[in-house]
């Protein structure tokens, strides 16, 4: 964002974002204290936002009212980016004969920033392998389709999607710019 994009930015509609991208990272129902504490949101403008989201569905609470979750209108938007006139609809086929023809899981991941996105896949017909929930981010540099997708991309591109030096995910990530550019 350039400085001149932030003077057009909207204060109460970065902050609903940041309540919605706070609760689909929390993993589960979050009391409003701990959200005010995690945004840096006063309480009572905190609760304002959260009961516009509750009347419109984007955030549910539980049978106390005390915590809350995203709701089902988050999953309906969000589920309108992998509609089949999309790419996951239209490699879709690609994933099923992939799966089919080596009898491993095929997934499709798109390049976001310096992670990647998961956006549709076909599970193996084997009992053990690995698994990522559509729509979970993992660090480009950390996982094989990142790379792959990064190795398309001029050195220069890459730096600027990249922060040097790379964050670990295991001992044996490796971090460092002249490993990922070979």
């Amino acid at each position: 964002m350039t400085a001149d994009d932030a003077h057009r930015a909207v204060k109460s509609a970065g902050r609903t974002l940041d309540v919605l991208e706070a609760l689909a990272a929390a993993g589960g129902p979050r009391p409003l204290g701990e959200l005010s504490r995690t945004l840096g949101i006063p309480k009572s403008s905190l609760h304002a936002l959260l009961r516009t989201l509750l009347s419109r569905g984007w955030v549910e609470t539980d049978d106390g009212g005390g915590r809350f979750t995203l709701g089902l209108r988050a999953l309906e938007v969000g589920a309108a980016y992998l509609r089949p006139d999309g790419a996951t609809g239209l490699l879709g086929g690609v994933l099923d004969r992939l799966t089919a023809r080596f009898g491993e899981t095929a997934q499709l991941f798109r390049l976001d920033g310096g992670s990647v996105v998961l956006l549709a896949r076909r599970e193996s017909p084997h009992a053990l392998r690995a698994y990522h929930p559509i729509g979970c981010r993992l660090p480009a540099h950390a996982t094989a389709a990142g790379r792959a997708l990064l190795a398309q991309r001029p050195d220069e591109a890459v730096d600027r999607l990249l922060s040097w030096p790379l964050p670990a995910r295991t001992a044996s990530t490796a971090t460092g710019s002249a490993w990922l550019r070979a």
